[in-house]
């Protein structure tokens, strides 16, 4: 097996994360949340990227925006170009590739299935090796104690604080054909077939496009390639 997916070994020569910064744009955070069903903790929406694939890759940027707890393996992720602004999330089954040693956070690559160059825990990233170096204590961000050890904060009095309660947030809304058009109507149809398991165009991601596409009626300019005919029956 190749270093380049995944070997129980890690290569010997190093190579880096990308690292190539970019912001989710608002729009993609109910996008985001509307990719897979909300359950409990799995929430939270990353809007801050950092393309997590080897350096000097070949094709677009990757970064993951949500994890979904409920939903493993898969996970919600977004794409972009230099000089261009991420245009969709796409739901990725996970990588199954890790290093064949006992668990930890490190040994099980964190990126998606068949994605190009290495996996995750080949990877060096300077900017976390510069973040250790500089604030040891944050080691604990990387590594969590095991369950039931207690971690105080340096400098705490050891006791744990108080945990915050947040109020729960509505449930996203599936997007909605606009009335009377017909391109909304076209999308929904391909929407439902692409998330039609025992159909031969079941395609969760292509059914999340059409939905994004929905959201953006009047469709001008249109964020995906809109489709000119309905889906042939399974």
């Amino acid at each position: 097996m190749s270093p380049e997916h995944g070997s129980d070994h890690r290569p010997t020569r190093e190579a880096f994360l990308c690292g190539v910064t970019q912001v989710l744009p608002p729009a993609l955070v109910l996008d985001a949340l509307t990719a897979a069903p909300v359950d409990g903790g799995d929430i939270d929406v990353m809007t801050g990227l950092r393309c997590e694939l080897q350096q000097h890759h070949t094709g677009p940027h990757f970064a993951i925006v949500r994890l979904l707890y409920a939903f493993r393996p898969d996970a919600v992720w977004t794409r972009w170009t230099d000089g261009h602004d991420p245009e969709t999330v796409l739901v990725l089954p996970d990588c199954p590739r890790d290093t064949g040693t006992p668990p930890d956070p490190d040994d099980h690559c964190t990126l998606f299935l068949h994605h190009p160059g290495r996996c995750s825990f080949t990877l060096t990233d300077p900017e976390r090796q510069r973040l250790l170096h500089d604030h040891p204590h944050q080691q604990r961000l990387f590594h969590p104690p095991p369950i039931g050890v207690s971690d105080p904060m340096p400098g705490s009095n050891g006791c744990q604080e108080r945990p915050i309660e947040l109020p729960m947030l509505p449930t996203p809304q599936t997007p909605t054909p606009t009335a009377g058009c017909t391109l909304c109507t076209l999308l929904d149809t391909w929407r439902t077939t692409h998330n039609n398991p025992d159909h031969p165009e079941h395609n969760p991601s292509r059914a999340i496009d059409c939905g994004i596409e929905i959201r953006n009626h009047p469709h001008t300019p249109p964020k995906m390639t809109l489709p000119t005919s309905t889906p042939d029956p399974k």
